[in-house]
């Protein structure tokens, strides 16, 4: 985590440049001023707006820097929205271990997106190793948080388990489903491995 929010340090202190298309428009020059002053939310609200040209004109590099600033300030959907970026190099340089370090504090904080999308990362080796075992796990963790795609989609992964792994995998989700701090909602099932479900990407299944 500390090699990551180094990486962007100096990147943060920018020259004002977002201000070009904010005048005569209040809502943004009010978050432009809050977030100046290190509102967290109005970061990230600026930060969509940017992304998305919402009220502004778009501007990947602009929402990357508001969600690396907000991500660092410890808001979770920031740190979601900033991997993001990341792992598309919307914005930033392409890179999926900072994307990793940025998912897994998202997740670890109960992001149920977080969680589903490092399980993805998992399960296709993006910028780390391939693991099903663990791509199994964040995915029962988001599913058990009401992600339906996650839900979906576990029981691929838990095909592809070593059948002497399937119990380890699902006692270590229930495990850390506890010992993550703030996590609502019910603990993952064991789930029931049914032949029909996609797998993370809607390729077709590895056997």
């Amino acid at each position: 985590m500390l090699s990551a929010v180094a990486a962007v340090g100096a990147w943060l202190a920018s020259d004002g440049r977002d201000i070009r298309y904010a005048r005569g428009n209040d809502l943004v020059s009010t978050l432009l001023q809050r977030a100046r002053s290190r509102d967290v939310e109005a970061q990230v609200q600026l930060g969509r707006m940017y992304d998305e040209g919402d009220g502004i004109l778009q501007d990947s590099k602009e929402a990357a820097k508001w969600y690396a600033q907000a991500a660092q300030a410890g808001n979770l959907e920031a740190k979601y929205l900033y991997a993001l970026a990341l792992m598309e190099g919307r914005g930033v340089v392409q890179d999926y271990q900072a994307a990793f370090t940025w998912l897994e504090a998202a997740a670890k904080g109960g992001h149920p997106a977080a969680e589903f999308q490092l399980g993805r990362m998992y399960y296709k080796g993006m910028g780390i190793p391939v693991d099903k075992a663990k791509a199994y796990i964040w995915f029962n963790l988001a599913a058990a948080r009401g992600n339906e795609e996650a839900l979906r989609i576990r029981d691929v992964a838990l095909r592809q388990i070593p059948p002497g792994q399937v119990n380890e995998a699902q006692d270590a989700a229930r495990k850390l489903h506890d010992e993550m701090s703030g996590l609502t909602g019910p603990a993952p099932d064991r789930a029931r491995v049914t032949e029909s479900a996609p797998n993370p990407d809607g390729e077709p299944d590895e056997k």
